[in-house]
């Protein structure tokens, strides 16, 4: 794997886990059990605790962004210019903290 790949890999599983953060903050808010989310999120209730236990190797981006959808949040992807900076940007989540 070369460097690009390595950062693009490392940036991806940082996104994952900072959504993994927010499903859970939601799930803890809406004081759901194990069950009731599973039922929510159209999941088995092993995948709850897996997505708990962020576990998160078998979740991409966009599997995790229509979890977090299904628990009624709106989910805005928003792409513009960097601006003065130079160089590639960033992926950030916020709302996730």
């Amino acid at each position: 794997m070369d460097g690009k790949a390595l950062v693009a890999n490392a940036e991806g599983d940082g996104t994952r886990v900072r959504l993994c953060f927010a499903l859970n903050r939601i799930l803890d808010e809406q004081e759901l059990t194990h069950a009731e989310a599973s039922r929510v999120l159209g999941v088995h209730q092993s995948t709850v605790s897996i997505l708990r236990g962020y576990q998160l190797k078998k979740f991409s981006v966009e599997r995790l962004l229509r979890l977090i959808a299904a628990l009624g949040q709106d989910v805005v992807i928003e792409i513009r210019p960097r601006g003065e900076k130079k160089g590639a940007g960033r992926v950030r989540v916020v709302g996730a903290g």
